[in-house]
């Protein structure tokens, strides 16, 4: 067994399988032995780093939880991790553990990879949060199940731990305690947010709330149409797969000068559907329209017959995939764009993946088209944004202004060639 030694006490972690490590991170109640079961599915990709947080498991315990737990444990993720001196390590946090995942984030950003939070209530705790933990409590006490499950973590004196978790989280209620260090909104490490959507143990607004945090943050989503609590182990083998693409792949965020800006090839030109689809503007809450949507003509005349002699188009590409795109034409004919200004204007149109947005990628394709578009003698540019879209805020650091408020959006220009003063 192995332990550190985290203010005076001894903190049990292990550690199996190859590869770049990561911490698995159990919730209240837990201990690291709920993931024992989960190691196939991890060990020949990762090092899989269990631990059990103070007063849990094999660690050492105490005699009451405070009621910041997740902060206080986000604390003793970052012992662990200056204690083992990997460099970054990735953690993977289930329930109460995704809490304390997301601070530890927050806390050390230079410590920490990439968090993947499991199947919690994300940045507040669901209503009437201190009640219903006291109803399944009790009620988890008369389940053999539950305390079948309690024994089989912490051991003989699992009841005096429940009670003790209980405790504190019902204070961290009652008092409105915050529940992370600093707005969430201050993550600088990428995020999945992972659940079920049967899973009756998280806020009912569950996917609500994970998209806040998704527009907040930029993290990703992974919802699964069925399942319990915690998803990574009622869909096992699917979670495994989302984590560990998740986990593999590169951070554009951390590696943008690996990103290269490049003209869309004529034999690209096919991927431009994906991309207008991707740019479709969804209020919050608003259902995906089917893809077939961009045949409509408003929608199919910014790509169709694309590479005409006003057309132009800048990528994003690293790693050997396309993360957005840029384009620009003019849309002054018998069916306009919708930020048509005249029949000289070429009007911009940029999409970027929806686990790449927020990530400064759009800013960056939009100056390179900036300057493209003045080397080819245009005076202006023009665009079309819906006013509750985040992009708006986007274009008017790169100089757009309105010029026209109408119901639904914004017809902004961006004046490319200055105007000379007598």
């Amino acid at each position: 067994m192995s332990y550190f030694i985290y203010q005076e006490k001894r903190i049990y972690y292990s550690e199996s399988g190859k590869g770049n490590p990561v911490v698995f991170l159990h919730g209240n109640t837990a201990s690291s032995r709920m993931f024992e079961m989960l190691l196939p599915l991890y060990e020949e990709h990762f090092k899989v780093i269990l631990l059990d947080f103070l007063g849990h498991g094999r660690s050492d315990r105490l005699t009451e939880f405070p009621a910041d737990l997740w902060q206080e444990e986000a604390r003793q993720i970052i012992a662990l991790l200056e204690h083992l001196d990997y460099g970054k390590v990735s953690l993977v946090g289930s329930s109460g553990g995704a809490w304390a995942a997301v601070n530890a984030g927050l806390l050390r950003p230079d410590l920490v990879g990439k968090v993947v939070a499991d199947s919690f209530d994300g940045r507040t705790l669901g209503e009437d949060f201190a009640r219903k933990l006291l109803n399944e409590r009790a009620g988890a006490k008369q389940d053999e199940q539950a305390v079948g499950f309690y024994q089989w973590c912490q051991g003989e004196d699992w009841e005096r731990i429940v009670d003790m978790d209980t405790k504190a989280l019902v204070q961290c209620a009652e008092e409105n305690l915050p529940l992370f260090f600093k707005p969430i909104s201050e993550l600088e490490v990428p995020l999945l947010l992972m659940g079920s959507a049967g899973d009756e143990m998280v806020r009912p607004d569950i996917w609500d709330e994970y998209e806040a945090i998704s527009g907040k943050t930029g993290a990703e989503i992974c919802m699964f149409s069925s399942g319990g609590h915690p998803a990574i182990y009622s869909n096992a083998e699917r979670a495994a797969e989302a984590i560990r693409q998740f986990l593999s792949r590169a951070d554009v965020r951390k590696d943008c000068n690996d990103i290269v800006i490049r003209p869309l090839k004529p034999e690209e030109y096919s991927v431009l559907e994906d991309f207008l689809y991707d740019a479709i503007y969804l209020p919050k809450g608003a259902a995906a329209p089917p893809k077939e949507i961009i045949n409509q003509p408003e929608l199919a005349v910014y790509i169709a017959d694309f590479g005409q002699a006003d057309d132009l188009c800048l990528v994003a590409e690293a790693y050997g995939h396309l993360l957005g795109a840029v384009w620009t034409r003019i849309l002054a004919g018998k069916i306009k764009g919708y930020g048509n200004v005249d029949e000289h204007t070429p009007e911009f149109a940029i999409s970027v993946k929806k686990e790449f947005r927020q990530q400064g990628i759009g800013s960056k394709l939009m100056q390179e088209m900036i300057v493209l578009l003045k080397s080819k003698g245009y005076e202006k540019v023009s665009l079309s944004v819906n006013k509750d879209n985040y992009a708006y805020r986007m274009y008017q650091k790169q100089g757009f202004h309105v010029i026209q408020k109408r119901d639904e959006d914004n017809l902004m220009v961006l004046e490319l060639k200055e105007t000379t003063k007598l």
